[in-house]
């Protein structure tokens, strides 16, 4: 499988809250994620914080991809709902090595979401 179908499939699992299956496309070992609210260093760790924080994203759109070589970068629009329903966009960037998701990173404006996490230690 090519990188972006790797990464397509693990963020279809994630919209449809199929943690399980998104698990498999992230690696074992060597695993980072980072974003504005939280860096971990365990895919299930990652699973976990994911499965914690579902109830807020209502839905999340496609809009643009890109791919260099073993990187591929989404521009996503996820709905949520914290105390009321806005749209956030995301630039989702991941590294695929060896059929593997090794890193992820987030970006977006992480303001409505310091509220609920700012409690949190995450790895």
């Amino acid at each position: 499988m090519e990188p972006k179908d790797i990464v397509e499939q693990y963020l279809r699992a994630i919209a449809q809250r199929d943690y399980g299956e998104a698990r498999r496309f992230l690696a074992d070992t060597g695993f980072s994620y980072i974003s504005p609210i939280g860096h971990f260093h365990s895919a299930d760790d990652l699973m976990a914080h994911s499965f914690l924080s579902d109830g807020i994203v209502q839905r999340m759109e496609f809009r643009k991809h890109f791919t260099d070589g073993e990187d591929v970068c989404h521009i996503l629009r996820f709905h949520v709902q914290i105390s009321e329903k806005f749209a956030a966009d995301v630039v989702h960037w991941a590294t695929v090595r060896g059929g593997r998701i090794h890193r992820i990173e987030m970006i977006f404006d992480a303001y409505p979401y310091r509220i609920l996490f700012s409690e949190q230690g995450p790895g």
